[in-house]
């Protein structure tokens, strides 16, 4: 096995300060360049990571405008490996590729952002799936001791690991497609939570629903939920269809007054939607946020573990999809007939209402309304 790991160590290495200053005067953006490799070779715990890096060819991996994280196994990470394994990588260049490429992320990821994600897209395609145990990072289910190496690009993060991360096929895509197609019209009306992730707005829900109604080519949404104490929370947002071919992503802002533009929009994606327009499933790209949502208030275990299968098969976790309490409904679903005389109501009273109401409708239709005016429903803008 020492002799495996000192082959890996002594492949061509050029990840030194001399040649990192020689290609940035020539203008050249390569991997083998930049100040954070070269503070990785001063530290002499990576020559292992940096000579297979070479060996795989990933001088090439480093665009100067794009953002990337790399999980840099220390040279006792690889000491682990089978010697097999080890063989294997050295034997197909293509395959330890693909394996180093698993160590590297998209976005400039610090340990903050790591807490807050569940998973990190990469550029071999598929996620880690990221998890915090006290003090300690959980990749992929396994413990992970992780320290941030300092480096000076502003676009470039080094956490060393004491693992070799192993991609796998039972592992998540980075991305889910979105269903084909969505009739805007069809998806109105009202939806009832059946799971979601546990977001900040949501932590004190328990029943929740959206109602969607059309008028005058738009889209008026109502968030409701239940809280604990017996009353209601409504929330209202601004959103904008952001694919115009299949109308299944949307862009969803929750800002007062400036939602209206766009300010502050997030993700809004349709992953699954039946043939009849009573059951959806809708996630966000980072897959931080998810819901799980039909038309009927209750439904059984069964038609919900289906759909929560959709769900995983679409790379969200399951540990983190939590059942919605059932939506109580505040009058009778059904009508009752009176017990005793009631008093007669003076029909000018649901005049007024409706007039009220019907008013209400045009301020909040009208695009060129008094932005100061105050509105219960949120707007859906398709354009």
């Amino acid at each position: 096995m020492k002799k495996l790991v000192l082959l890996l160590t002594v492949l061509p290495f050029l990840f030194n300060s001399a040649t990192a200053e020689q290609v940035r005067k020539s203008g050249e953006t390569k991997l083998s360049s930049t100040q954070t490799i070269s503070a990785m070779a001063h530290s002499r715990n990576f020559r292992n990571f940096l000579s297979a890096a070479k060996l795989a060819g990933l001088d090439d991996l480093v665009d100067a405008d794009e953002d990337l994280t790399i999980f840099a196994p220390n040279d006792q990470a690889f000491a682990k490996l089978p010697p097999e394994t080890v063989e294997y990588l050295l034997a197909n260049p293509l395959e330890l590729r693909k394996v180093l490429l698993y160590h590297v992320g998209y976005g400039r990821l610090e340990k903050k952002d790591l807490r807050e994600d569940k998973q990190v897209k990469t550029f071999n395609g598929r996620v880690i799936l990221v998890d915090q145990d006290s003090e300690e990072f959980i990749l992929n289910n396994a413990a992970i001791r992780l320290s941030t190496i300092k480096g000076h690009e502003r676009n470039i993060i080094v956490h060393e690991i004491n693992e070799v991360l192993v991609p796998s096929e039972e592992l998540p895509l980075n991305n889910f497609q979105t269903v084909e197609y969505v009739d805007l019209k069809q998806y109105l009306g009202t939806w009832y939570q059946q799971g979601a992730y546990d977001a900040f707005f949501n932590l004190r829900c328990k029943g929740t629903k959206a109602e969607y109604k059309l008028k005058h080519n738009r889209v008026r949404v109502k968030n409701s939920c239940q809280l604990a104490n017996g009353e209601e929370k409504v929330d209202k947002a601004y959103a904008k269809v952001a694919d115009k071919i299949s109308n299944a992503k949307l862009k969803v802002s929750f800002v007062p007054l400036l939602g209206y533009f766009g300010v502050g929009a997030g993700d809004y994606q349709i992953i699954h939607l039946d043939e009849d327009y009573t059951e959806a499933i809708v996630g966000d790209a980072a897959r931080n946020t998810l819901f799980i949502l039909t038309r009927e208030r209750e439904i059984d275990e069964a038609k919900y573990e289906e759909l929560v299968q959709i769900a995983v098969d679409n790379g969200f976790r399951p540990e983190y999809i939590n059942r919605t309490p059932v939506y109580e409904m505040d009058e009778p679903t059904e009508p009752t007939e009176p017990t005793e005389p009631t008093e007669p109501t003076d029909p000018s009273d649901s005049n007024d209402n409706q007039d009220q109401t019907d008013q209400d409708d045009d301020l909040i239709m009208d695009p060129n309304r008094d932005q100061d005016s105050n509105d219960e429903d949120a707007i859906l803008i398709f354009k």
